[in-house]
């Protein structure tokens, strides 16, 4: 058994194993606790007259109790015991692990380095998308501040001349600027 489950600490038996003997030897052998499942008390006081029918039902025999062998849950029952909660997922994950053939633990290592090369390429992509975002941009932006240098400084122009009296059709032939853009400057 200790070959096969080599991470068990701790088990559970009914009250025909609770002899010292069987839980000193267990723990020195295996260095497993042996913990005793008892029953419930199942005796009560009643008045010697009280008739049968009345009297509370008592089990005979064996009865499964609460605390279980780890072997005899099956998947859906670790399944409602896991449930959402990650941490005891990963918990299970890890502690089946050790019960794992090598060519059963071979594969789980080498679909964790799928998963993990997969993720590499994604954040690659991510990283290589996101610096072509950033060039393009650049390039855009300096497209766009080259072209608004360029109409600052036709305002500029536009501006000086209409500071010396420069005619409103003159002011239009250099600078390329409409009528309407040269008024709304002179009423600056």
């Amino acid at each position: 058994m200790r070959k096969k489950y080599t991470n068990v600490r701790k088990m559970w038996a009914d009250m025909g194993y609770q002899g010292k003997e069987l839980k000193d030897y267990v723990k020195i052998e295996h260095n497993i606790d042996i913990e005793i499942v008892k029953r419930p008390p199942c005796r009560f006081w009643v008045h010697k007259d009280t008739p049968p029918e009345l009297l509370p039902k008592v089990e005979q025999g064996f009865k499964v109790q609460p605390r279980r062998y780890a072997e005899e849950t099956s998947e859906e029952e670790l399944e409602k015991i896991i449930g959402s909660d990650f941490i005891i997922k990963k918990a299970y994950e890890e502690l089946n692990r050790f019960n794992w053939s090598e060519k059963e633990f071979i594969a789980y290592e080498q679909e964790i380095k799928r998963i993990l090369d997969e993720q590499a390429v994604l954040a690659q992509r991510l990283d290589d998308s996101t610096e072509q975002g950033k060039k393009i941009g650049k390039e855009e932006g300096k497209i766009e501040g080259k072209i608004e240098g360029k109409i600052e400084g036709k305002i500029e122009v536009a501006k000086a001349m209409l500071a010396n009296n420069v005619d409103v059709n003159t002011i239009v032939k250099f600078t390329g600027l409409s009528i309407s853009e040269i008024k709304e400057l002179q009423k600056v």
